[in-house]
């Protein structure tokens, strides 16, 4: 299967859900439900974008912000908030597996088509954006909803939906970075440079930036203990 033909699929199994009910009461176990079918669905695109971040040395990034920009939208406007904004909760998983495994394998052109290029327009309000200001965690998981992501303590966490994406991602990609403390280190590197990028694009305009796990990992610790530290001192 080419990447067309995943794409196409993906938007198969998407029409399914824009005829699911979005009035429904909210439980945990239907939220929980609608992120696991999310997450089944998007499996294959995710595992295919991150293989081409960790191995193309750029000339076919172009495949990872057109399929980006593809699945951030919302088939669906009307109904409950938290169901219509869980719709670009496959965007975030794709988003997070490329660009993690591209900024492993130190490649920065792809991270950059990752983080830069994809653009999110709501035909609804006629606005057209970068689509990092609309795929980050608190967008997803807005109105408190990341404390029914499927976690024992999630509603004692204080980044929950980070941490649970944290797990979601780890299997997928074990073979591009088999070690755990390593793969610590590039996840929460990459949620320091999304949001950093994030305050770049958007955020300086709303005196905000979507801050992730690190936030909290590494308050109170010595800066240069970090992976982020690390990370800004590279060549």
């Amino acid at each position: 299967m080419n990447d067309i033909d995943i794409i196409k699929a993906f938007k198969v199994h998407v029409r399914v859900f824009i005829h699911l009910s979005y009035f429904v009461t909210i439980t945990k176990g239907l939220f929980q439900q609608r992120m696991r079918q999310y997450e089944s669905l998007v499996e294959c695109l995710s595992a295919t974008l991150a293989a081409l971040s960790f191995y193309d040395n750029g000339d076919n990034r172009y495949l990872l912000s057109e399929s980006l920009e593809r699945l951030a939208h919302k088939p669906r406007q009307d109904g409950l908030t938290v169901l219509i904004n869980l719709q670009l909760y496959p965007a975030l998983l794709v988003l997070y597996a490329a660009g993690i495994s591209a900024l492993y394998a130190k490649r920065y052109d792809n991270l950059a088509a990752i983080m830069l290029e994809p653009r999110y327009r709501d035909y609804l309000n006629a606005s057209d954006t970068f689509a990092i200001e609309k795929l980050h965690v608190y967008s997803v998981f807005d109105e408190n909803a990341d404390k029914l992501v499927p976690r024992d303590n999630a509603e004692r966490e204080y980044t929950a939906a980070n941490n649970h994406l944290f797990d979601v991602l780890r299997n997928g990609l074990r073979s591009y970075i088999p070690d755990d403390i390593k793969y610590e280190g590039a996840f929460d590197t990459f949620e320091s440079l999304l949001a950093l990028v994030h305050w770049d694009l958007v955020g300086q305009w709303h005196s905000w930036s979507p801050i992730g796990r690190f936030a909290w990992r590494y308050k109170g610790r010595y800066p240069e203990k970090s992976p982020i530290y690390d990370f800004l001192l590279m060549d």
